[in-house]
């Protein structure tokens, strides 16, 4: 739940263009993720328990969007590479998001989604230079 709540705050404030809030929010994230996030998504007995991985997934699938979010590119690929190698396209297709928070019905949606508002921000990125 605080995932979701950063990944909102993150989204929100970047629309705002408030940059020095944006790495207020970027650093706690950081830190959460860091001592939170990492221990659950690093415990390969976790992610291979049935009653666990789909849980697992969408850790790690909210953490790409907030760093996507803070604009932390590369971070935010490295979680999307990690759950496509860990799991099965067909599991992740299963793993449904709650819609509420997140505008995806499944963390296979999402990924796909993200990879692409990705790859565009990159290319954006590289025509500015």
């Amino acid at each position: 739940e605080a995932l979701i709540n950063f990944c909102l705050i993150a989204r929100d404030t970047g629309r705002r263009e408030n940059e020095l809030f944006v790495k207020e929010i970027g650093r706690e994230a950081n830190s959460f993720v860091k001592i939170y996030v990492e221990p659950i998504v690093n415990d390969s007995e976790a992610v291979r328990n049935l009653k666990t991985k789909a849980e697992i997934a969408k850790l790690q699938f909210l953490s790409a969007s907030l760093y996507f979010e803070l604009a932390g590119y590369f971070q935010a690929k490295f979680y999307l590479e990690r759950l496509s190698g860990q799991y099965e396209s067909d599991f992740l297709s299963s793993v449904t998001m709650n819609q509420m928070h997140m505008s995806y019905s499944t963390v296979a949606e999402g990924i796909t989604d993200l990879q692409k508002r990705i790859a565009l921000k990159q290319m954006t990125t590289a025509e500015t230079m």
